[in-house]
């Protein structure tokens, strides 16, 4: 038997913790709302696969994340501190 999995990128938000300071703009008790929306909802919009979401809402992540040269250069990276693991 075959499952499908989604996959989708969520921003963690700015959240005013011991990492994120004082100043960060994003409620706390909100952190968490995309991922959960995403993992758990009906919503014909929350069950795609691809893309990139903060607050509920797709977004384009940073350009130079799609360029393949930019990808190549992390895999050879990772492999490189991980011990060889992506062949």
């Amino acid at each position: 038997m075959f499952y499908t999995t989604d996959e989708v990128g969520a921003g963690p938000g700015w959240v005013p913790t011991r990492m994120g300071g004082a100043s960060a703009s994003d409620p706390l008790d909100l952190a968490h709302g995309t991922q959960v929306w995403l993992g758990t909802s009906d919503d014909l919009e929350a069950q795609v696969s691809g893309g990139y979401w903060d607050h509920m809402k797709t977004r384009s992540p940073d350009q130079k994340t799609t360029a393949p040269g930019f990808q190549d250069a992390l895999m050879i990276r990772l492999d490189a501190l991980i011990g060889h693991c992506f062949g």
